[in-house]
């Protein structure tokens, strides 16, 4: 907006410029008295040269940088002006060129001077916007370099009109010319003052302001008097030059086309006329004493004359700064001039292009409408810095980035925004972003590049076009990496050269909330500022806290190339103490015109110098004292002094804390209802702790107040806090603040503006939820089945059924949940919400593309709930499994959250309590899962095999290294793919993380080792030194080391911070797989030899060799404990060893392909594995056995791992995918169908050991199945008929079976020989069990009799008669002293084992009867046995 303003500006001046300058003294000759165009003389060819060779012998002696560029290119672009152009043209554009050189002379005549500077620099810009559009008739070729002449007649005509525009412009009466060395006498200088004061008098009749006339005519008439009367010749030339200087600025254009001032102009002008005659008055105080004694001395004349000076030029910096009559004219009434030429400049296809570059944060602009509460410098104050940095700008060699850093309150982000104008009115600002933590948008670097091409196109129209081709959604939404370079870098390089620096100012970067971003923003720019370097002078201006990571980034080795740094706290305390002198004398000069008198005595000179002292460095004092003492000069000023000694605070603010509560306690009085004094509290602790700021009325809505009640309690706030009319949030002036207000320590804790955060969180969270359990309907937005693409004014629709309280709550309850103390009220709340609310709140966040958040609000909210045991927990989670699941769907529009993902879902608490919604849905008839699948969900963006995966130490990102030559990054909670690291030539074999979580290894087939920074993604160094592809990296416990192994045969130990290969051993075939154990002493390593060496980490010495593998080793892994050692081979095994003996412990078989990757879990009791057989296996550790098995890809698994706290597993596939499961999800599952019988199965038992299966069958077989892999072991064949029951014994040495053909055979599990037949019963045997210690078998048969047997000799040892049908089913006791036996006469039977009696009968309803007893656990499991009967 102001680039077009001050260009619009320059074109009316220049037209004011041409319409009143008198014509050139050498005339144009007649069309009769010129010779043919095609031939010039000789005179003319000459006359043309003397204006060139004028221009360039002036030109050497130019010393100010810019206008020297300018004239270079003028000079350039004569050369190429075409010499048979019209002749009268080229007269014309010799006399131009000749009062431009006498301009040129008249400068380095002036030597340095601001005044010169400003004429010189307005100059220079005139001259390249000339340039600039005679430039676009030059032929060029495609690079850029000129390869015609200039032959357009109207091209060079336009061109000479411009310079006649510019040079006179520029020599007109400057405000800053300085005055003359000449002496002339009093009278002669004083009726040069009456001059310009008629002058004014005559130039101000047609500004529509009552009395400025009258008043500037009053001071002429005083004036005129004084000039009889004195004779100070220095003093009045002082004075003489500010009033030419007021003149200057309230001389109104004559071209605005309007006489009409708007309300803003007419105020100012009504203050001036005030301030003139205040001034007026003084003078003819001067006078009346002149008159009443001729003989007053110089001094004293001098003295007051001195007075009027000072006035005056506080009259035109106050005007000044407000902003001149002639600008704010020219903005007040040619809006539509501007609008018609933004038209002109964009057509409606580039705006609509530049409207599309999304997302952007607008507001982030140096100019936007937040920060209208923001100030600038005052003039005369930071003058060095300012001049650095302008001289850096201005500096082609100089280095492209500057850091401006400084502590809280020191004036960093007053300085960028004064810089930024600057810039911008020189038409030099690219971009601005100021960062804040207050704005959702402007606290990430989610908008950051978006927002910066934006403002770039719109600033730099050469650019344009290419950042609206480069600006696709998938760019401007990706990684920060490749926003940079498409949007930002790769424009810049397609556009021809640049010959002036383009500016990109970031204001407060600590304000960006995610450290890592901030560095990686900070490398980003490093690199790109490298790579732009021989074509643009592109320059970043970057200002924040000098916080930690901020100072360790631009500390980093490479960065002192590119960038300046300045440090606000450093510079000397005197030198900002007289511009906060400044800045204050300014401000409280302003309080005492406008509120008191401008004749009043105040402010004191000491007092001025006592708050300076009180401020000590910080502006933010001086501000917030400014903003107190104007509402109540008299009586603020001493009651802030006052306090300036009270204080025996130790603490490094003292000073800003004493003025925080002299004016948080004027704000109230003792006076006061307690109510309202709380209530205004709550007010005060909402904005503190909200985090992204509200609007008065949406705060009021939040906090449940009545309407129009916030902004009257807060109208003392006003020095502390920004309050605008809504739609305008509530804004803290300074973090310190808040700050202070947080910490009991400084703001006191029984003060009434303490702010306990945790009691305000609490308070909020609990309204968030209430508005939501109110609000929250379905569909509340009334989009149907429409999509959210499909929908059309997105933010009306938004805005039109969601308010911004409500909007609020939805994006920020966990966040005060998660603060919040535990309270009965907030529980309900929380479980209405979850049981009623939650998917319309899903809803929400799908139509504004929050799901992202919405899965890390849920984590949060459910780690609240289980440190509080709270009963949402469950559906909590829940929704989180639900929304990770069925994420992609429910981004499409909120409608398929109830077409396309709630009929889907498992049997859960969520899909139970939410069974109301399924009405008109699809429903699922069968098949619907029964618990969640342990799968959170799968990472899709590699574009070939995914070879290997690692967490972060943090457990908040997964590392993926892939065929497709790159590192992938994630986030672990979201899944969202958080950036891509490239540098590999081919494939990513193995990743690592550093265990302090700073760095990330990546081994390659192009045999290196690459080591990237964790936080930026930025490559560090590359480990040269295999000479075969390098298979497996990791690092030592200590971070210091690595380790690789490589297709080369070879361990390699390198050093990790400086790459040092330090040691190198080997195995005599291929390397597969390296780590260190837990202690960092060790290295285990395993091979294509078929073995597995354990080697001393610092000698490199063998320690062992473990060798029992069939076949190629894929993966070692060591146990936490650094006891056990578990390998992974191509033999299908996973192997266990003892990491001390190197003994074989014990083999897992149940993969039926290569095992590809082991791991332990991070408590070492349980082992993961992934094969080839595309599964994911869970074992135990101590025991061997198959705990789990995951189906889980859908090509080979090459790589697991376990999570830092052991609740996730992740997994990599060459379907090109990451899988995460939850390893806390616990559902049957399906592992393997074991087919061989041909008829009906009976019966099935597990062997004690839970090794084997074994199912009896009509058959007439009985089958031995190994129950880890599910292969046949063997069939045992002997009966007649079919087989009803198997049983093992206690012992798994001996099977016994029951047969319809009323026997029971015995046989050996180990040889399948059969060892006896028992024969006794009549009819069919139904069940079969061993007692406890093996010395006895009970059956049960059709003939309705139950039969104790032998089991060593099968002798028949007693017969139980009692039922009246069929014995279905019999068990003994977990203590063998009992018999229970189930019958079809529906009774249930106790016997004495020993004796045979009948103990007890159960009699029911039962129609079909079997019996289990829990002496016989689960294989494995740890569970007492017990004598509880299940029916």
């Amino acid at each position: 907006m102001r680039r077009r303003i001050r260009k619009l500006v320059d074109k009316v001046d220049n037209a004011i410029s041409r319409s009143s300058s008198p014509a050139p003294t050498k005339q144009t000759p007649t069309a009769t008295e010129n010779t043919p165009s095609a031939s010039i003389t000789v005179q003319e060819q000459r006359t043309l040269g003397d204006g060139h060779t004028a221009l360039k012998e002036n030109y050497v002696s130019i010393q100010h940088k810019l206008l020297e560029k300018s004239i270079a290119k003028l000079i350039d672009i004569l050369d190429v002006v075409d010499s048979t152009l019209d002749a009268a043209t080229l007269i014309r554009l010799d006399d131009e060129l000749k009062l431009l050189s006498d301009a040129l002379l008249s400068i380095s005549q002036e030597g340095t001077s601001p005044g010169s500077d400003d004429r010189a620099g307005t100059l220079a810009s005139d001259i390249d916007r000339t340039l600039d559009k005679a430039y676009a008739h030059v032929p060029q070729d495609s690079s850029g370099r000129r390869i015609g002449t200039l032959t357009d007649t109207k091209a060079l005509s336009s061109l000479i009109d411009d310079l006649h525009a510019a040079t006179e412009f520029f020599n007109k009466p400057s405000v800053l010319t300085t005055q003359s060395t000449t002496k002339t006498t009093t009278r002669a200088i004083s009726g040069r003052v009456v001059g310009v004061l008629k002058i004014v008098k005559e130039s101000v009749d047609g500004v529509p302001a009552i009395g400025l006339k009258a008043a500037i005519g009053g001071l002429v008439a005083v004036l005129e008097a004084i000039n009889k009367l004195v004779d100070n010749d220095d003093d009045l030339i002082k004075l003489m030059n500010h009033i030419k200087r007021l003149v200057e600025i309230v001389t109104p254009s004559t071209d605005t086309g309007d006489d009409q001032s708007d309300e803003a102009l007419q105020k100012r002008i009504d203050d001036l006329t005030t301030e003139i005659q205040a001034i007026t008055t003084e003078a003819e105080k001067l006078q009346h004493q002149n008159m009443g004694n001729r003989f007053m001395g110089h001094a004293d004349n001098a003295s007051a004359i001195s007075g009027l000076v000072k006035a005056v030029d506080q009259v035109v910096d106050r005007f000044q700064l407000a902003g001149g009559i002639r600008m704010e004219r020219i903005v007040g009434k040619l809006g539509e001039r501007m609008e018609s030429m933004e038209t002109k400049v964009l057509s409606e296809a580039e705006k609509r292009a530049l409207n599309a570059i999304q997302p952007r944060a607008d507001n982030a602009k140096y100019d936007s409408h937040s920060q209208t509460s923001s100030s600038f410098c005052l003039e005369n104050t930071r003058v060095a810095l300012l001049e650095e940095i302008f001289n850096w700008v201005n500096d082609p060699q100089g280095r492209p980035m500057f850091w401006l850093s400084g502590m809280a309150g020191t004036g960093k982000s007053t300085i960028a925004r004064t810089v930024a104008k600057g810039l911008d009115d020189r038409g030099l600002l690219g971009a601005s972003f100021f960062f804040s933590r207050d704005e959702e948008h402007r606290r990430s670097t989610a908008r950051l590049f978006p927002t910066i091409a934006y403002q770039i196109a719109r600033s730099v129209p050469s650019v344009r076009e290419h950042i609206i081709a480069a600006a696709e959604p998938d760019v401007c939404n990706a990684m920060l990496q490749k926003q940079i370079g498409k949007l930002i870098v790769g424009p810049l390089k397609a556009t021809a050269a640049f010959t002036s620096p383009i500016v990109i100012i970031l204001d407060a970067l600590d304000e960006c909330e995610n450290e890592n971003h901030v560095t990686e923003l900070l490398v980003l720019l490093s690199s790109a500022l490298h790579s732009l370097r021989s074509h643009i002078d592109l320059k970043v201006m970057v200002t924040g806290r000098p916080e930690m990571h901020i100072q360790g980034e631009f500390k980093r080795p490479g960065m002192d190339v590119v960038s300046s740094i300045a440090h606000l706290h450093d510079i000397d305390k005197s030198i900002v103490s007289d511009d906060i002198l400044r800045y204050l004398q300014y401000h409280l000069v302003e309080i005492r015109n406008k509120v008191l008198s401008p004749t009043t005595n105040w402010p004191q000179q000491s007092d001025v110098n006592a708050l300076v002292q009180m401020a000590d460095g910080l502006f933010i004092f001086a501000s917030v004292a400014v903003n107190y003492i104007k509402h109540q000069p008299l009586v603020r000023m001493e009651t802030l002094l006052s306090g300036a000694g009270h204080s025996k605070a130790q603490y490094a603010f003292k000073h800003l804390d004493i003025l925080y509560k002299q004016v948080l306690n004027s704000c109230t009085s003792a006076d006061d209802d307690p109510e309202e004094v709380q209530e205004l509290n709550i007010v005060l602790g909402a904005i503190v702790v909200v985090l992204d700021p509200l609007s008065t009325q949406a705060l009021e809505l939040l906090l449940e107040l009545k309407p129009d009640t916030v902004k009257p309690q807060l109208k003392s706030f006003y020095s502390l806090l920004s309050i605008q009319d809504p739609p305008y949030p509530i804004r803290v002036f300074h973090k310190s603040f808040p700050d202070f207000l947080m910490d009991e320590q400084r703001s006191g804790r029984d003060s009434w503006f303490h702010i306990d955060p945790k009691q305000h969180h609490t308070r909020l969270a609990l309204l968030c939820l209430k508005h939501m359990n109110l609000l929250l309907k379905r569909d509340m937005l009334k989009i149907g089945n429409t999509l959210n693409s499909e929908v059309e004014n997105h933010d009306d629709v938004l805005n039109k059924w969601v308010s911004p309280h409500l909007l609020y709550a939805c994006q920020q309850w966990a966040f005060h949940i998660i603060h919040a103390d535990h309270s009965k009220e907030l529980g309900d709340e929380l479980d209405h919400f979850c049981t009623t609310n939650i998917l319309y709140w899903l809803e929400i966040l799908s139509f504004i593309d929050k799901l992202g958040e919405g899965v890390r609000l849920l984590i949060k909210a459910h780690e609240w709930c289980k440190m509080h045991k709270s009963r949402s927990a469950s559906i909590l989670n829940d929704c989180c499994r639900f929304l990770l699941y069925f994420r992609e769907a429910i981004s499409q529009g909120p409608c398929h959250i109830y077409q396309s993902a709630l009929p889907f879902a498992p049997e859960c608490t969520l899909f139970s309590v939410m069974q109301k919604e399924l009405k008109g849905s699809v429903k699922v008839q069968c098949g619907q899962e029964r618990g969640w699948n342990p799968k959170l969900f799968q990472l899709r963006g590699h574009t070939n095999g995914v070879q290997s995966v690692a967490f972060s130490p943090d457990r908040t990102q997964i590392a993926s290294g892939s065929d497709d030559q790159t590192v992938a990054i994630w986030d672990a909670q979201t899944g969202d793919l958080v950036r891509i690291l490239e540098g590999h030539t081919e494939g990513v074999n193995s990743i690592a993380f550093s265990p302090n979580g700073m760095q990330i290894a990546s081994a390659s087939c192009d045999m290196t080792v690459s080591i990237w920074d964790a936080q930026t993604g930025n490559l560090l160094r590359k480990l040269k030194g295999h000479t075969l592809s390098v298979n497996s990296v990791a690092f030592s416990p200590d971070s210091a080391l690595i380790v690789s192994g490589s297709d080369d045969q070879t361990v390699a130990i390198w050093d990790a911070q400086t790459g040092n290969l330090l040691r190198k051993v080997g195995h005599t075939n291929i390397v597969t797989s390296v780590v260190f154990s837990a202690d960092g002493t060790q290295v285990a390593s395993g091979s294509w030899d078929k073995t597995v060496a354990i080697w001393d980490a610092e000698l490199g010495k063998l320690l062992k060799k473990l060798e029992g593998h069939t076949d190629n080793v894929n993966s070692v892994a060591f146990s936490p404990d650094r006891t056990l050692i578990v390998s992974g081979s191509k033999d299908q095994t996973v192997a266990i060893w003892d990491a001390q003996t190197g003994n074989l412990l014990r083999r897992m078989e149940g993969h039926i392909d290569n095992v590809s990757s082991v791991a332990f879990s991070p408590d070492g009791k349980q082992i993961v594995s992934g094969s080839a057989d595309q599964t994911v296996a869970s074992w135990d550790a101590q025991t061997g056995n198959l705990l789990r098995r995951l189906d889980a890809h859908a090509d080979d698994v090459n790589s697991v791992a376990f999570s830092p706290d052991g609740t996730q597993i992740a997994s990599v596939s060459h379907d090109r995918t990451v899988a995460i499961w939850d390893t806390q999800t616990v559902k049957p599952r399906l592992l393997r169908q074991l087919e061989e019988h041909r008829h009906v199965v009976t019966s099935v038992k597990f062997s004690p050991d839970g090794t084997k299966i074994a199912s009896g069958s009509y058959d007439e077989t009985v089958a031995i199945w190994n129950a880890q892999t599910g292969n046949l072991v063997r069939k045992l064949e002997g009966h007649t008929e079919g087989v009803n029951s198997v049983a093992f014994s206690p012992d798994g040495a001996q099977l016994a079976s029951g047969y319809c053909d009323r026997t029971i055979f015995i046989w050996d599990v180990q040889t399948g020989n059969l060892l006896r037949k028992l024969q006794g019963h009549t009819m069919s045997v139904n069940s079969v069990a061993f007692s406890p210690d093996g010395t006895q078998i009970a059956s049960g048969s059709e003939d309705k009799n139950i039969v104790i047997w032998d089991a060593q000799t099968g002798n028949l040892l007693r017969r139980l008669g009692g039922h009246r049908d069929i014995v279905h089913s019999v068990v003994f006791s977990h203590d063998g002293t009992q018999i229970a036996s189930g019958s079809c006469d529906k009774t249930v039977a106790f016997w004495d084992a020993q004796t045979g009696n009948l103990l007890q009968k159960l009699e029911g309803q039962i129609l079909y009867t079997g019996i289990v007893n829990s002496s016989d656990p689960p294989p494995g499991s740890t569970q007492a046995p017990s004598d509880r009967l299940y029916l």
